[in-house]
């Protein structure tokens, strides 16, 4: 019998750099022939990884491992996670390493594999892995693989298994209750512009918001395939290359709209994605799963394209599965999260409509999004609106992103409520303040 194994660790103190360099040595994937070994279906237990904190056993479960194990009988599973929550206790991966936790499989978002696999070595190239178990690259999105290849360098360190992107969401009673045509497909960012100004207005005594935008999402999955940090020189791009000052300028124009305005307060994201769920906003940009709990009929629409790049949506963040150097078990493990990558496993996942999207670039699993979520099929939410017919081109995810898409977001707020001059100011300042910040994190050995 398969038995699941929840473990509760005490933290250790880590042990020398010797051990981090030793797990190192697997990074150029293996040295065997990739025809030598083949996945065996002797008794096997893995240990799944989450790098992520909180996911929680009965979540994975549910989710990753009994598919799996009713997939391959011959695997069973160990999960641990980064902190304590949703009923699974904590082991941060630098006391799982120092303890000889044997991790088999790493698991995270691609925006912190960067200070998860490298930094302790774990980083294994999945090429021997891919050709000898004749894994077809070719089915997954183009620019979820592209991401992953960017963080190597070129080799791959596991596979994607799902994505997240960015979404136009619309309350589509507030568009009834002014009479407003909802959003099309195809819509453009000046349409979108055109729509914002006929559903910003104050009526008896309520303002209500045309569109609320997601600035710290924007940068993080930016249509325009713009990479947050240089990896060469570890410094902001945002006053570097100009796709920062097309975006930011196409996006700032929308906040100078008459009853679109922001103060310093409203400006914050929080207060803009609440107007929206709370039904007091018509439209919003964000990269947030869709949520039964939204006040409204709020649906999908698809995302504003520019006349230069048609059909080309939000940018992409993957999730990731990777087999670690240190895996000793590498065949199996990789069978694994193979299988997480099929179209067997994305189609019924696709099925539930959880939130992330399908990694893999078929027609038949996008329509079947959602086809088993009661709620979602109740509300006949325009699945094809999540779907866009390419999504923009992967940019290098580096460990500094999220300093600098925090110092990024500062400065956009205060642009939107006009407390920074313009565009070019504030990508500069917000470039500054992300160079501080980086060299911080970096003096700090993070």
């Amino acid at each position: 019998m398969r038995k699941f194994v929840n473990l509760r660790f005490s933290a250790a103190a880590v042990l020398p750099a010797l051990l981090l360099t030793a797990c190192a040595g697997g990074q150029g994937g293996s040295s065997a022939s990739p025809e030598e070994k083949k996945p065996s279906t002797e008794p096997v237990e893995l240990s799944f990884y989450y790098s992520g904190g909180n996911y929680g056993e009965q979540r994975f479960m549910e989710t990753i491992g009994n598919p799996i194990m009713k997939k391959y009988p011959h695997i069973s599973m160990k999960y641990y996670q980064t902190s304590k929550a949703n009923g699974s206790e904590g082991l941060t991966l630098a006391d799982a390493v120092a303890t000889g936790v044997p991790i088999d499989v790493l698991y995270a978002s691609l925006s912190n594999v960067s200070q998860s696999l490298q930094p302790f070595g774990l980083q294994y190239d999945h090429a021997d892995l891919i050709k000898r178990n004749r894994f077809d690259l070719n089915s997954l999105v183009p620019q979820a693989v592209d991401s992953l290849k960017g963080l190597g360098g070129g080799a791959l360190y596991g596979l994607p298994v799902a994505v997240g992107s960015l979404y136009l969401y619309y309350n589509k009673d507030l568009f009834d209750k002014f009479g407003v045509s909802y959003p099309q497909k195809g819509l453009t960012w000046d349409q979108l512009y055109d729509l914002t100004k006929k559903m910003a207005r104050t009526e008896g005594g309520v303002k209500y918001r045309g569109l609320a935008i997601g600035w710290t999402y924007m940068a993080t999955f930016n249509p325009m395939g713009a990479g947050l940090v240089d990896p060469a020189t570890n410094k902001a791009l945002f006053a570097k290359d100009e796709k920062w000052q097309k975006l930011v300028s196409n996006l700032i124009r929308f906040y100078n709209i008459p009853g679109n305005e922001v103060d310093a307060e409203s400006a914050r994201w929080k207060n803009q994605f609440d107007e929206f769920t709370k039904g007091t906003a018509a439209m919003m940009l964000t990269a947030n799963n869709l949520s039964r709990d939204w006040n409204g009929r709020v649906d999908v629409a698809s995302f504003p394209v520019s006349p230069d790049k048609p059909g080309v949506g939000g940018g992409l963040i993957p999730n990731f599965f990777g087999v670690t150097s240190i895996s000793k078990h590498k065949d199996e493990a990789f069978q694994a999260i193979a299988f997480l990558a099929s179209k067997e496993y994305q189609l019924q996942q696709a099925r539930i409509g959880s939130g992330s999207l399908p990694v893999i670039d078929d027609p038949q699993i996008r329509a079947e999004y959602s086809k088993d979520n009661a709620w979602m099929q109740e509300r006949n939410i325009n699945v094809s609106g999540w779907f866009p017919e390419r999504f923009a081109d992967a940019y290098t995810v580096t460990p500094y992103d999220g300093r600098a898409n925090a110092a990024f977001v500062a400065e956009m707020e205060k642009l939107s409520a006009g407390t920074v001059a313009d565009v070019n100011t504030a990508l500069r300042q917000a470039a500054e303040a992300a160079d501080k910040a980086i060299e911080a994190q970096i003096s700090a050995g993070k």
